[in-house]
């Protein structure tokens, strides 16, 4: 009878041994005060919880001010072992060496998520209200990398990473120290194009499209472009923009393909990718028919619309006669039929208002967030598919 009880006291440590190593020490996040939600997804940031994986890349700042955007190396009871860049070549190109650094959870201040590549623009989430819950389990707790050939004409196969972005975990992959968004197979590869240091300014009154990079003053024309064909071809207006096209006619035609987003799939390449041929407005910007990028991407000030807006990045300001749609928005948007924004901080004003991610107030006769923190007041508000009437709020 002993020796039975000692072979199965054998047997029982055997299997618990051949447990541990098959399994492994997975994080979850999930925000003080909230219940844990199980999704399909993940990896995907929520305040209701997600998973930090293994050979993800995650842009996080410590409680000392260091800013880390590597990826995740191992997990250890307590502690999270990080590279300090995205690889070797990042590294490099930043004057850096790539190394591996150990961070005790409650070191980590802050994850920042991607909002606009190009912009630089970021979502900061202060991790000091989420709860960090090492778990061990036998399920993946690394996302492999896929190495493709990005490029036709290049031979290479490109190691693409996931890297966690305000729109979900998104393929990136390293080309000459510079980290790029894979969407697709390339037809070339890209070309590294030294831009022309000499700066064309004009003052008091321009007229556009122009060769001009700077207009101080006020500009007037049918484009609002740069056509100097020098990279990096931007133009910035500081002062009043005035554009009357009737091209813009056009433009009153995708006003159904706006309605559909935010579509967090369909606008992650629009956000990730970068934009050329940019144009910024410091100031006040009137158009008689339709403002929208990539002719002008950013307005900092006043933006007044007949028809239609669409723009990256609205800081100010924006008025439009029919609807207006900006990816990212801080301030008031007002139109007559639809306001539509990925990412807004301020206030929505109009029959159909619509947001991805929001903070502050939507006043119309149907108002839906996917996340959002406010107000809504409006005869059918809905937050994160959850509707009330009259009045919804969360904060």
């Amino acid at each position: 009878m002993l020796k039975i009880f000692l072979l199965f006291l054998i047997l029982l440590s055997t299997l618990s041994i051949s447990a541990e190593r098959d399994s492994c020490l997975k994080v979850l996040l999930v925000e003080k005060g909230e219940e844990i939600i199980m999704k399909d997804d993940m990896i995907s940031f929520s305040e209701s919880g997600f998973y930090l994986y293994k050979n993800c890349v995650y842009d996080i700042s410590t409680n000392d001010g260091e800013r880390l955007g590597g990826r995740l190396i191992d997990v250890k009871p307590d502690t999270l072992l990080f590279s300090n860049y995205f690889n070797e070549e990042v590294a490099k190109k930043n004057s850096g060496e790539l190394d591996t650094i150990a961070l005790y959870y409650k070191n980590i201040s802050k994850l920042h998520l991607l909002v606009h590549r190009d912009l630089e623009e970021y979502i900061d989430y202060d991790l000091e209200g989420f709860e960090f819950r090492f778990i061990r389990d036998t399920t993946d707790c690394i996302i492999p990398s896929k190495y493709i050939k990005v490029y036709d004409n290049y031979p290479q196969e490109f190691e693409i990473i996931p890297y966690l972005t305000a729109i979900g975990a998104k393929d990136y992959y390293e080309f000459d120290g510079e980290i790029l968004l894979f969407t697709r197979i390339h037809t070339k590869e890209p070309i590294n194009t030294i831009p022309d240091d000499s700066i064309e300014v004009r003052h008091f009154l321009w007229f556009t499209p122009c060769y001009a990079d700077t207009i101080n003053g006020l500009a007037i024309g049918i484009f609002p472009v740069n056509i100097r064909n020098v990279p990096p071809d931007e133009l910035t207006i500081n002062g009043i923009n005035i554009v009357a096209s009737p091209i813009d006619l056009f433009f009153i035609m995708m006003f159904p393909y706006y309605l559909k987003y935010p579509n967090r799939e369909e606008i992650s390449m629009w956000a990730a990718e970068k934009i050329e041929n940019r144009t910024y407005i410091n100031g006040n910007n009137f158009s008689l028919i339709g403002t929208y990028a990539p002719m002008i991407s950013i307005v900092r000030g006043l933006n007044v619309t007949g028809v239609m807006t669409a723009l990256d990045r609205m800081e100010g300001l924006s008025f439009s006669g029919l609807s207006n749609f900006i990816i990212s928005m801080e301030g008031l948007s007002v139109a007559m039929l639809y306001n539509g924004a990925v990412f807004a901080e301020g206030v929505q004003i109009g029959a159909y208002n619509k947001a991805g991610y929001m903070r502050g107030l939507q006043i119309g006769i149907w108002n839906s967030s996917e996340n959002f923190k406010g107000i809504q007041l409006g005869l059918w508000n809905v937050i994160d598919g959850k509707g009330l009437p009259i009045i919804n709020m969360r904060f």
